[in-house]
């Protein structure tokens, strides 16, 4: 061997003890740096960021990414009417039935807030005379409506006339026709006086209407048998409400 070169057990040595010191350093690389150096979002554990870390407003808008906060991660009772923005909540956010009887508050709906048609109506009025001598129905001129409804429903109709009869004892009769069917309670006399003309009114109802669209019209028959004469209307009026069930 020659006079300066290293004993091979000492360069031996060497290669293990600069293997050991690498392999410490790299060690301590991992373990250590996360503590130092800045980390990728990517690479954050769970529950490394905890609430008393965050500070206070530091956490805006523009930091979350779209989806990120889920009704998952919201809190029942978190959010109340101060903390949305006017107008955030549409109704495509709303699911279908969400919105339920105990989820409102006594007299929250207000009358402001019901759509045109939201209680379907329809009325009619007419002031042109009739006269009518016979028993047989004909329908009323001018009291016939259209009503258009979207749920099971009872129907209020209600009719009023000024009238009179020519002759005593003589009567007229009325009922209201939903399409082809009487509304109840069907037929009813009404006794206007004779030669004088007055007021005659009556309140008749179709219960359990199905969706869809319904003409409601009043029919008259006179009675003058065997006293002879007419019958006559004048002023009247007609009004349709469709009442849910």
């Amino acid at each position: 061997m020659s006079e300066g070169a290293i004993p091979m057990k000492t360069m031996v040595f060497v290669i293990v003890i600069t293997w050991i010191l690498s392999l410490v350093t790299t060690l301590a690389i991992v373990y250590v740096a996360p503590n130092i150096l800045p980390i990728k979002t990517g690479h954050i554990s769970d529950e490394a960021i905890t609430g008393d870390k965050i500070a206070s407003n530091a956490i805006i808008t523009t930091k979350l990414a779209d989806g990120t906060v889920t009704s998952a991660k919201i809190l029942d009772g978190t959010l109340t009417a101060v903390d949305m923005a006017d107008g955030s909540i549409t109704t495509i956010i709303i699911d279908d039935g969400a919105v339920t009887t105990s989820k409102l508050a006594d007299e929250a709906v207000t009358d402001v807030k019901l759509a045109p048609q939201a209680i379907p109506f329809n009325s009619t009025y007419q002031i042109s005379p009739l006269t009518k001598s016979t028993f047989a129905w004909e329908n009323v001129t001018g009291t016939s409506v259209t009503i258009t409804v979207k749920r099971n429903s009872t129907l209020l109709i209600m009719f009023s006339a000024e009238s009179s009869v020519s002759t005593a004892n003589n009567d007229i009769q009325y009922q209201a026709i939903v399409n082809t069917d009487p509304a109840l309670p069907g037929a009813v006399w009404l006794q206007p006086h004779i030669n004088v003309t007055s007021g005659v009114s009556y309140n008749f109802y179709k219960p359990n209407v199905g969706a869809g669209v319904y003409e409601v019209y009043i029919q008259w028959a006179v009675w003058v048998y065997p006293h002879g004469g007419f019958g006559r209307i004048s002023d009247r009026t007609l009004i349709v409400i469709a009442l849910p069930t």
